[in-house]
């Protein structure tokens, strides 16, 4: 993965700006530094990394390419995307059940938890029904991640997905 200059790089974080890997909470005065460098992702990469909030991202030096992120050896939060709010979050699991029927969940604007477990459970669930059905799952996983990356783009605004 390449990431294209000028798109837009973005970061899930707990309330209150909370980083769940590292620990840390994210400022918005100041550049963040971390050990191992810190971590954002473009627009194609946001279902795998859902959580409370969203956030513009601005990197600092070198970017290493990972294969779901991007990392530098510093990191500042420039803008939160609200349009990423519980409301937002149900309407995705919607769209995942409009997809995938037989997820079983039942989006909620009262929790965060089903639109994460229910994008990676849609992803999952797309490979294995292409794999029942004598394609390839990789393929079909690749082509849901794609979609949900697209509905989330799409919904949020934030950008061209890549």
């Amino acid at each position: 993965m390449k990431h294209p200059p000028g798109r837009p790089l973005l970061r899930f974080l707990r309330s209150g700006r909370y980083d769940p890997y590292s620990g840390a909470s994210w400022t918005l005065d100041g550049w963040a530094d971390g050990a191992a460098g810190v971590v954002a992702y473009p627009a194609s990469f946001l279902p795998r990394w859902i959580a409370h909030e969203l956030w513009l991202v601005e990197l600092e030096g070198p970017v290493t390419e990972r294969e779901f992120s991007v990392t530098a050896p510093r990191g500042r939060l420039t803008a939160r995307v609200e349009a990423w709010d519980r409301a937002a979050a149900a309407d995705f699991v919607r769209s995942l059940l409009a997809r995938h029927p037989s997820l079983g969940y039942v989006p909620s604007a009262e929790t965060w938890t089903p639109a994460w477990e229910a994008a990676y459970v849609a992803a999952h669930t797309a490979g294995m029904d292409a794999e029942a059905a004598g394609r390839d799952y990789a393929t079909a996983e690749a082509a849901e991640w794609a979609a949900q990356a697209d509905w989330l783009t799409d919904r949020l605004a934030v950008g061209s997905v890549g």
